[in-house]
């Protein structure tokens, strides 16, 4: 959970489930919608790493993203520290 990257997921083809992009399907992305998400906890162990990930997703889109929707489903707990780096993340 310590070393957990934020991932990308895309659309897959014909559904509304969104999974981590494969060699064997490539899925679909929306402009400027960015579907992301953090497979642990967020804690003071993995803040920095959550939102510098996020934030390099964000800059690595060509287009301007004006919607980044987070799947947390495993972010079962958000201690301090990582409230903190979600806020700053939201500001970028």
């Amino acid at each position: 959970s310590t070393r957990t990257e934020p991932i990308e997921l895309a659309q897959v083809p014909g559904t509304s489930v969104w999974w981590p992009p494969s060699s064997s399907s490539a899925g679909a992305q929306h402009p400027g919608v960015l579907v992301a998400a953090f497979q642990a906890p967020l804690s003071f162990v993995n803040a920095d790493r959550f939102k510098r990930g996020l934030a390099d997703l964000i800059d690595a889109r060509s287009e301007d993203v004006k919607l980044v929707v987070l799947e947390a489903s495993n972010i079962v707990e958000i201690d301090y520290t990582a409230a903190q780096a979600l806020i700053e993340t939201i500001r970028h």
